[in-house]
Protein backbone atom coordinates (compact mmCIF):
# COMPACT_ATOMS: atom_id res chain seq x y z
CA UNK A 1 0.00 0.00 0.00
CA UNK A 2 1.65 3.49 -0.49
CA UNK A 3 2.41 5.76 2.11
CA UNK A 4 0.33 9.15 2.48
CA UNK A 5 2.26 12.25 1.09
CA UNK A 6 2.82 15.22 3.29
CA UNK A 7 -0.04 17.07 1.42
CA UNK A 8 -2.68 14.01 1.61
CA UNK A 9 -1.76 13.81 5.37
CA UNK A 10 -2.05 17.08 6.11
CA UNK A 11 -5.72 17.09 4.30
CA UNK A 12 -6.70 13.77 6.12
CA UNK A 13 -5.82 16.18 9.46
CA UNK A 14 -7.94 19.21 8.02
CA UNK A 15 -11.09 16.54 7.33
CA UNK A 16 -10.94 14.88 10.36
CA UNK A 17 -10.39 18.92 12.71
CA UNK A 18 -13.59 19.45 9.98
CA UNK A 19 -15.36 16.62 11.71
CA UNK A 20 -15.34 14.18 8.79
CA UNK A 21 -15.57 10.17 10.28
CA UNK A 22 -11.92 8.54 9.58
CA UNK A 23 -13.86 5.57 7.51
CA UNK A 24 -14.79 7.78 5.32
CA UNK A 25 -11.93 9.85 4.63
CA UNK A 26 -10.36 6.23 4.04
CA UNK A 27 -12.46 5.78 1.48
CA UNK A 28 -11.87 8.86 -0.04
CA UNK A 29 -8.21 8.28 0.08
CA UNK A 30 -7.97 4.78 -0.82
CA UNK A 31 -6.03 3.93 2.50
CA UNK A 32 -7.44 1.58 5.77
CA UNK A 33 -9.09 3.03 8.47
CA UNK A 34 -6.48 2.32 10.80
CA UNK A 35 -3.98 4.44 8.91
CA UNK A 36 -6.25 7.48 9.16
CA UNK A 37 -6.37 6.55 13.34
CA UNK A 38 -2.83 6.48 13.52
CA UNK A 39 -2.64 9.63 11.67
CA UNK A 40 -4.52 11.01 14.01
CA UNK A 41 -3.05 9.75 17.15
CA UNK A 42 0.20 11.03 15.95
CA UNK A 43 -0.93 14.57 15.59
CA UNK A 44 -2.53 15.00 18.53
CA UNK A 45 0.56 13.60 20.69
CA UNK A 46 3.30 15.35 18.45
CA UNK A 47 1.54 18.16 16.83
CA UNK A 48 2.70 17.13 13.25
CA UNK A 49 2.32 14.85 10.84
CA UNK A 50 5.97 14.47 9.51
CA UNK A 51 7.08 11.02 8.47
CA UNK A 52 8.49 9.24 11.21
CA UNK A 53 12.48 7.97 11.15
CA UNK A 54 12.78 4.37 9.45
CA UNK A 55 15.25 1.96 9.88
CA UNK A 56 17.63 0.77 7.62
CA UNK A 57 21.60 0.83 6.51
CA UNK A 58 22.54 4.50 5.51
CA UNK A 59 22.93 5.45 2.24
CA UNK A 60 26.78 5.58 1.16
CA UNK A 61 26.55 8.98 -1.03
CA UNK A 62 24.49 12.08 -0.58
CA UNK A 63 21.94 13.26 -2.94
CA UNK A 64 24.71 16.01 -4.18
CA UNK A 65 27.06 13.40 -4.89
CA UNK A 66 24.35 11.10 -6.75
CA UNK A 67 23.91 14.32 -9.07
CA UNK A 68 27.57 14.46 -9.71
CA UNK A 69 27.59 10.69 -10.77
CA UNK A 70 24.67 11.34 -13.09
CA UNK A 71 26.09 14.74 -14.81
CA UNK A 72 29.33 13.19 -15.43
CA UNK A 73 27.77 10.70 -16.88
CA UNK A 74 25.75 12.71 -19.54
CA UNK A 75 28.40 14.14 -20.04
CA UNK A 76 30.28 11.34 -20.67
CA UNK A 77 28.37 8.00 -21.62
CA UNK A 78 31.14 5.51 -22.31
CA UNK A 79 32.62 6.10 -18.66
CA UNK A 80 33.08 2.83 -16.79
CA UNK A 81 31.25 2.63 -13.38
CA UNK A 82 34.15 1.45 -12.06
CA UNK A 83 36.11 4.79 -13.05
CA UNK A 84 33.11 7.26 -11.94
CA UNK A 85 33.62 4.55 -8.54
CA UNK A 86 36.86 5.59 -8.19
CA UNK A 87 36.98 9.47 -8.31
CA UNK A 88 33.89 9.54 -6.14
CA UNK A 89 34.33 9.38 -2.63
CA UNK A 90 31.47 8.46 -0.08
CA UNK A 91 30.16 10.19 2.91
CA UNK A 92 32.75 8.17 5.03
CA UNK A 93 35.61 8.89 3.68
CA UNK A 94 35.92 5.50 1.01
CA UNK A 95 35.43 5.02 -2.27
CA UNK A 96 32.16 3.47 -3.86
CA UNK A 97 31.74 0.59 -4.94
CA UNK A 98 30.35 0.07 -8.88
CA UNK A 99 27.75 -1.58 -8.14
CA UNK A 100 26.69 1.88 -6.32
CA UNK A 101 27.40 3.79 -9.23
CA UNK A 102 25.57 1.35 -11.38
CA UNK A 103 22.57 1.93 -8.96
CA UNK A 104 22.46 5.47 -9.09
CA UNK A 105 22.47 5.75 -13.02
CA UNK A 106 19.70 3.41 -13.17
CA UNK A 107 17.36 5.36 -10.19
CA UNK A 108 18.40 8.07 -13.04
CA UNK A 109 17.05 6.05 -15.74
CA UNK A 110 20.54 6.05 -17.10
CA UNK A 111 22.47 2.74 -17.74
CA UNK A 112 26.55 2.48 -18.17
CA UNK A 113 28.32 1.38 -21.27
CA UNK A 114 30.78 -0.49 -21.21
CA UNK A 115 33.53 0.98 -23.65
CA UNK A 116 34.49 -1.48 -26.67
CA UNK A 117 38.45 -2.85 -26.44
CA UNK A 118 39.71 -3.69 -29.63
CA UNK A 119 43.17 -2.65 -31.69
CA UNK A 120 43.32 0.39 -32.94
CA UNK A 121 43.33 1.16 -37.25
CA UNK A 122 47.22 1.48 -37.96
CA UNK A 123 48.26 2.95 -41.59
CA UNK A 124 48.37 0.28 -43.01
CA UNK A 125 44.96 -0.78 -42.19
CA UNK A 126 43.53 1.90 -43.42
CA UNK A 127 45.39 1.53 -46.65
CA UNK A 128 44.09 -1.85 -46.81
CA UNK A 129 40.61 -0.34 -46.35
CA UNK A 130 41.31 1.61 -49.32
CA UNK A 131 42.47 -1.08 -52.15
Amino acid sequence: MPRLSAIDRERAIGRLQAGNRSAAIANVMGVATSTICRLWTRFQACGNTRDGARSGRPRVTTARQDRVIYHQHLRQPFLPATETSRNTVGTHGAPISGTTTRRRLSANHLYYRRPARRTLLTAQHRQQRLQ
